[in-house]
């Protein structure tokens, strides 16, 4: 079947390995599932399968570590193949950075 015209909606889900249970949520499964649904009039979240809020999402994360003031948790697409063919400085350098230890 051919598309035409504009996309209406789209989403991301993404699977999360909770097994050693860093977010804090009660689930019978080892694996998380957050889902956004991005529409033209609003987007929804989902957690594991139930419609929950944007902030209630946000705080799940930051309870388990991620935090939007730290963007080390997020490795943009592209970064992992690119320290695979740094030069061993380059990666030194960088994990200096991460740590906070560079002067």
């Amino acid at each position: 079947r051919v598309l035409s015209g504009p996309v209406m909606n789209a989403y991301v889900e993404i699977h999360i390995d909770n097994s050693e249970g860093r977010l804090p949520i009660d689930s019978p499964s080892e694996v998380v599932i957050l889902k956004r649904s991005v529409g033209l009039k609003k987007d929804e979240y989902f957690l594991d399968r139930k419609h929950v809020t944007k902030v209630e999402i946000l705080n799940l994360l930051e309870s388990a570590g991620f935090s939007r003031s730290n963007p080390y948790n997020i490795v943009p697409q592209g970064k992992v193949n690119q320290l695979t063919v740094m030069r061993d400085e380059q990666r030194l350098d960088l994990l200096k950075q991460i740590a906070g230890t560079t002067t």
